[in-house]
């Protein structure tokens, strides 16, 4: 995890919110740089109610290009309103899929360079603790531009769904009309469950190109709990309304104004967060049963 600077600033009619600020290493230093303050707002006043975060992308396969169109449109079918992505590279095929749906409003991309140095390195660290660090950085980064904008903000990545495991519930809306609480809970936590690619023809009926859809087969037990968190190894669906949210991870709520964060575990017989692997990587990926959630929406 990075750090984050927190500037108390009390804004009256005669000194607004400021529109820069500099960052020095001490308090009387010359300032050498100018930091725009971004603060999104609304066209007509009235916040959209579910928008994506996605950390920052790399991948240059060309068959991403399909599954990536899938995951859009399923995204789509479940109430989202615009997805945020990072980009760091991706294939040019891709590339020219995500700039079609931004040029529909269903997608923005934001151009992403990693920082020459990650403000940690571990003395075992073999590079992944490393990217961890730059990920909540771009997913922080996407909360604070686009939280005065949506009421929830769900973080995903490009081969991860949020699916509904009851037949009267097929949409977000749908969770939100069981499980929202905006006076209680600062985030809800969907548990994960992996789809591994086993090459399964599925399911007839369904062109092979919808990958998604093709993959009823999932590992029969579900990721363990997150070893340092109150939550569940899966991802999350964050409340903005509260304003009480300073910083998320990966999983959750990370840190909150002046209390501990709530976080509701999701129940795994209401929903859950399906990852689409393209290999197995735990033992117990190889253990399947049939799951057909995703066929029913």
């Amino acid at each position: 995890m990075g750090y984050f600077i927190n500037c108390q600033f009390n804004a009256t009619e005669e000194r607004k919110t400021p529109v820069s600020v500099s960052l020095t290493t001490s308090p009387c230093d010359f300032a050498e740089n100018l930091l725009e303050i971004v603060k999104n707002q609304p066209e007509n006043g009235i916040k959209k109610k579910f928008g994506v975060c996605v950390k920052f992308t790399c991948f240059d396969k060309r068959d991403f290009m399909i599954k990536f169109v899938e995951w859009v449109h399923l995204l789509r079918v479940l109430g989202v309103d615009k997805i945020h992505m990072y980009n760091r590279y991706v294939h040019a095929d891709t590339y020219k899929a995500m700039k079609y749906f931004e040029s529909l409003d269903w997608l923005e991309v934001r151009e992403f360079l990693e920082p020459f140095e990650v403000p940690f390195k571990h003395p075992t660290d073999d590079g992944r603790a490393s990217k961890r660090a730059v990920e909540i950085m771009t997913i922080n980064d996407c909360i604070y531009r686009n939280r005065e904008l949506y009421e929830y903000i769900l973080v995903v990545d490009p081969d991860e769904i949020p699916i509904p495991r009851r037949p009267n519930e097929t949409t977000l809306y749908d969770f939100l009309k069981v499980f929202e609480d905006k006076n209680i809970y600062d985030s809800y936590s969907f548990h994960c469950v992996t789809y591994p690619d086993l090459n399964f023809k599925a399911v007839s009926d369904v062109p092979e190109y919808h990958y998604m859809l093709q993959h009823i087969r999932r590992s029969k037990e579900f990721m363990r709990y997150h070893n340092f968190e109150r939550m569940y190894l899966g991802k999350a669906l964050y409340s903005m309304d509260n304003d009480e949210i300073i910083s998320v991870n990966h999983h959750g709520t990370q840190l909150c104004h002046n209390r501990p964060c709530e976080i509701l575990n999701v129940p795994e017989e209401a929903w859950q967060m399906s990852h689409y692997r393209d290999s197995i990587k735990e033992p117990s990926d190889s253990v399947t049963i049939e799951d057909l959630s995703l066929i029913h929406i």
